[in-house]
């Protein structure tokens, strides 16, 4: 029971690290985006 319960936990780390990571990227994508918009 010990295994399952560290293998779900470990899959939850997994999971917020990913979603983290990808808010991060598209968060740069947003910010390089604007500053083209007011250097152009």
């Amino acid at each position: 029971m010990g295994r399952i319960l560290i293998y779900i936990l470990s899959g939850v780390l997994v999971l917020v690290l990913l979603i983290l990571l990808i808010r991060r990227f598209i968060n740069t994508r947003e910010y390089n985006r604007d500053k083209g918009r007011l250097r152009s």
